[in-house]
C-alpha cells in the first residue's frame, strides 16, 4: 500500500546515507583537516541543486546550479569533472528559454558569485603570511595557483610524465576505485550498482518504447550516473601517479568521495526495488532486520576502527614535537636552523610545530618550497618577520628541485646547501635536519657545486637530538672535547627515550596499526597511512644514534685521555643498554626494520665488549675490537643510513 511503500522509501533513504557516511572513503576524510570532506559537501550541494532544477525546471534552480558549481570549482578543480556534464544538462534542457540575453546574464552572475573565494586569494597573498602558497597578488602568479601548476595541470601530480594519458595505469585505477570501495563497504556497493543496473534496464525500455518521440528529456539519475562516470573515467585518465605504494594508494582514496556520493544515491533505489521484490515474497521485514543489523554492526565496527586510528593523530604530534624539542639551547650567534625532509607527511608536520604550535622561539624551521620563490627570497621584511635570524648567502633561490627560476639581482646560479649550511651556524652546531641526514632525504641533488667534495667527506653527523640530526664539519669529528661528547650521550639517550616512550605507548595499544611484514610493506590495514612508518623511522634514528656511539667508543682513545676514554666508555655503555630496551619492546610489538634481529644481536656483543674491557688497567687506554653498528653485514641489504 502507499503508506508501506512511503515507510520502504524513507528507510532506504536513511540507509543508504549511514551507508555513504560509514564508508571508510568518506569516514576518513571527515575527521581530518582535509579539503576533501568540505569537497564532498560542495558536490552534493550541487546535486541538490540538479534534483531541484529536475523537479521544477526555471531560471532560479538553473541559477542555484551555476553558483554551487562555481562554489564547488573554488574548492576542488576535479569539481569540474562533474560541473561541466551538469551544466550542459543545464543548458540542454532550458532551450530556449535560458538562451536569452537576461537569463545568460543571470546564470553568469550566479556562477562568478560562485567563484568568488578567489578574489580573497590576491588578498590573503599580499599579507606575507607564512608558507603562503605562491604569489596571488600578480596575474601571473594568480593563473599559476588556479591552474594548479605547482602540481601540474591536468595531472595528478608532477612526475615528468609528457602525457599522463596511459592505458595500463588508467585500467589500474580504475580497478582501485571499485577494489577500494568493494574493502569498505561492500554491501552499498552491491546496491549502489543494483540501482544503477536498474536504471540501465529502465532505460532502455523506455528507448524502446519511445523511439517515434525525439528529443525526450533525460532524467536527472542518467545525468547524475553520467556525471559519476565522466569523473571516475577522466579522472583515472587524467592520472599519472603510480599505485603501488600502499601510501600512493592513499592519495586517490580520497578522490573517490566525489564519485561516491552520487551513486549512493542510486543505493537508495537498490534498496527500494530488494525491500519491494521481498515484500512479494513475504520476506521484506526479514530482509530489513537483516540490512539495519549489518548496518549496526558496520557503525560499531567503523567508530571502533577510526578512534583506534586516532593513535596515528597522537604519535604524529609527538613525532613532530621531537624534530625540535629536543634540540640544544641557540647560541649567542643566532638560532637553531632546522631543515624538513621533504614530503607532506614530514614538512607539514615541521611546519605546524613551528608555526601553528611553536615549540620553540630560539629554532627557526626553514620552508623549502619558500626558500625557491624568487618573490618570497626577494621580500626581505617576509624574510625577517618569517625566519628571523637565517642568513641566505646570496639574495636569490636555494638549491631545491623547485628553484629552477630565473636569477634574482644578477644572480645566475642558485646557492648550494653547503653556503647555507655555513652562514647558518653550521660550524657552531647550530644547524640540525629533522629526521636522519642525507641528501635524498631533504630534497637536494648534491652537497656543493659540482666537482667538490661530498657531504659525507664536509660533515659530522650527530643524530638523536629527539628526531634531529646536528650537522657540524668532518674536521670537528676529532677535536670534541670529552664533555661535549658525554653530554651529547646523555641528552640523546634521554630525548629517544622520552620521544620513543611516547610512541611505543601507542604502538602497544594498537598493536595492528603498525605491524610491518618486511621493511619495505607495511601490513594491509596500516598500508594507505604515512603515520604507520613513524614508529619504524623512529627505530631507525635510535639505530642511527647508537652508531654513533659505537664510533665514539672506537675511537675515543685516539683523542681523549684515559679517564676521559673511561668516563665516555660508562656513558656509552648507559646509553645503549637504554636505548636497547626501547628497540626491543619496539620490535616486541610488532615494528620491525631493515635487518632488526642482526642489529639487536650486534648491540648485545657490544654491551658484552664493554662489560669486559671498560675496566682497564692504568697502562694505556681502553681499546675494542668490534666493528662499528653501521658495518653489521645483513644478509637483506645494507641498513638504511645517513648517505
Amino acid at each position: 500500500n502507499h503508506r508501506g511503500k512511503a515507510a520502504l522509501r524513507l528507510a532506504a533513504a536513511a540507509l543508504a546515507a549511514t551507508m555513504y557516511g560509514s564508508c571508510d572513503s568518506i569516514w576518513r576524510y571527515a575527521v581530518q583537516a582535509e579539503v576533501f570532506a568540505l569537497n564532498n559537501l560542495l558536490v552534493m550541494v550541487v546535486v541538490y541543486a540538479c534534483v531541484l532544477h529536475a523537479k521544477r525546471m526555471g531560471l532560479g534552480t538553473a541559477c542555484a546550479v551555476a553558483f554551487s558549481s562555481g562554489l564547488a570549482l573554488s574548492n576542488q578543480h576535479t569539481s569540474a569533472l562533474f560541473v561541466g556534464p551538469f551544466a550542459l544538462w543545464v543548458m540542454a534542457t532550458g532551450r530556449p528559454r535560458l538562451w536569452r540575453p537576461k537569463p545568460l546574464l543571470l546564470l553568469s552572475l550566479s556562477a562568478l558569485a560562485g567563484l568568488s573565494p578567489y578574489v580573497y586569494l590576491p588578498v590573503a597573498s599580499s599579507r606575507g603570511n607564512v608558507h603562503s602558497w605562491g604569489d596571488q597578488t600578480t596575474v601571473k602568479g594568480f593563473l599559476r595557483h588556479v591552474l594548479r601548476e605547482e602540481y601540474g595541470t591536468f595531472q595528478l601530480a608532477q612526475t615528468g610524465e609528457v602525457s599522463p594519458l596511459r592505458g595500463p595505469l588508467s585500467l589500474q585505477v580504475l580497478w582501485l576505485f571499485f577494489d577500494t570501495w568493494r574493502r569498505d563497504d561492500s554491501l552499498g556497493m552491491t546496491f549502489a550498482l543494483s540501482g544503477v543496473l536498474l536504471l540501465l534496464f529502465s532505460s532502455i525500455a523506455k528507448a524502446k518504447g519511445s523511439r517515434a518521440k525525439q528529443g525526450s528529456p533525460v532524467g536527472i539519475r542518467t545525468v547524475l550516473i553520467g556525471g559519476a562516470l565522466a569523473y571516475i573515467v577522466t579522472f583515472a585518465a587524467l592520472s599519472n601517479v603510480s599505485i603501488d605504494l600502499g601510501v600512493l594508494r592513499g592519495v586517490y582514496r580520497r578522490f573517490w568521495g566525489q564519485a561516491l556520493c552520487v551513486l549512493y544515491l542510486f543505493a537508495f533505489d537498490g534498496i527500494v526495488a530488494m525491500g519491494e521484490l521481498a515484500a512479494d515474497h513475504g520476506i521484506g521485514s526479514a530482509l530489513l532486520v537483516f540490512i539495519l543489523a549489518q548496518q549496526a554492526s558496520r557503525l560499531h565496527w567503523e567508530f571502533a576502527e577510526q578512534r583506534a586510528r586516532m593513535a596515528y593523530s597522537r604519535v604524529a604530534r609527538a613525532y613532530a614535537r621531537g624534530f625540535l624539542e629536543h634540540l640544544p639551547p641557540a647560541k649567542a650567534g643566532g638560532p637553531n636552523v632546522v631543515m624538513p625532509h621533504k614530503g607532506d607527511a614530514h614538512s607539514y608536520l615541521a611546519y605546524y610545530v613551528s608555526s601553528v604550535e611553536p615549540v620553540r622561539n630560539d629554532t627557526v624551521m626553514l620552508c623549502t618550497f619558500d626558500l625557491a620563490q624568487p618573490a618570497v627570497v626577494a621580500d626581505a621584511a617576509r624574510m625577517a618577520r618569517h625566519y628571523p635570524g637565517v642568513r641566505l648567502p646570496r639574495p636569490t633561490v636555494g638549491p631545491w628541485p623547485g628553484a629552477r627560476r630565473p636569477p634574482l639581482q644578477g644572480i645566475t646560479t642558485p646557492y648550494t646547501l653547503r653556503e647555507l649550511w655555513q652562514h647558518n651556524g653550521g660550524e657552531e652546531g647550530r644547524f640540525f635536519v629533522a629526521g636522519l641526514f642525507f641528501l635524498d632525504a631533504v630534497g637536494v641533488a648534491r652537497w656543493d657545486a659540482e666537482g667538490s667534495r661530498g657531504v659525507a667527506e664536509e660533515t659530522s653527523k650527530w643524530p638523536g637530538y629527539g628526531y634531529a640530526t646536528m650537522v657540524l664539519p668532518y674536521e670537528m669529528e676529532y677535536e670534541m672535547v670529552a664533555e661535549f661528547e658525554l653530554e651529547y650521550v646523555r641528552n640523546t639517550t634521554a630525548a629517544l627515550n622520552q620521544l620513543g616512550g611516547a610512541v611505543l605507548q601507542e604502538v602497544r595499544r594498537f598493536p595492528r596499526l603498525w605491524h610491518s611484514e618486511t621493511y619495505h610493506r607495511l601490513a594491509k590495514s596500516a598500508d594507505e597511512h604515512w603515520e604507520a612508518a613513524f614508529p619504524r623511522n623512529l627505530m631507525e634514528m635510535v639505530f642511527d644514534t647508537l652508531g654513533k656511539y659505537t664510533e665514539l667508543a672506537l675511537t675515543a682513545h685516539a683523542y681523549l685521555s684515559p679517564e676521559e676514554t673511561q668516563a665516555l666508555m660508562y656513558g656509552v655503555q648507559r646509553g645503549v643498554l637504554d636505548l636497547r630496551e626501547l628497540l626491543r619492546g619496539f620490535h616486541e610489538a610488532g615494528v620491525t626494520t631493515q635487518g632488526t634481529e642482526a642489529r639487536m644481536q650486534h648491540l648485545d656483543s657490544l654491551l658484552a665488549g664493554l662489560a669486559t674491557k671498560l675496566i682497564t688497567n692504568a697502562a694505556g687506554p681502553v681499546r675494542l675490537d668490534w666493528p662499528a653498528l653501521s658495518e653489521v653485514p645483513l644478509d637483506d641489504g645494507p641498513i638504511i643510513g645517513p648517505g
